[in-house]
């Protein structure tokens, strides 16, 4: 069963964050991180589980190459996975 992946606000914000922070350090390199978190969202669509549970239902999931981790929620009735969050894990994130 494909699950769609909904991207919260937030979320489109970190990834725009990212994209801008990635291609300041090389040219291109945000076209890069887009096509990992692009193929990352597209396996959370057909297993869905492939990530850590943490508490309150939240689930998280590296990217490779980058240092990143996405994290996200599963709504099992709806077919859904919510992306919540998309964090560096080396910078401090502002909440």
């Amino acid at each position: 069963m494909i699950y769609s992946i909904i991207i919260t606000m937030q979320a489109g914000i970190d990834i725009q964050s990212a994209v801008d922070w990635e291609n300041a350090q090389k040219e291109g390199l945000g076209k890069r991180f887009l096509d990992k978190v692009d193929k990352k969202l597209q396996s959370l669509s057909l297993t869905p589980l492939i990530g850590s549970s943490r508490q309150n239902g939240v689930r998280y999931v590296g990217l490779e190459t980058f240092q990143y981790i996405i994290y996200y929620k599963v709504a099992a009735r709806k077919k859904q996975v919510i992306v919540l969050r998309i964090l560096h894990t080396k910078r401090k994130p502002i909440y």
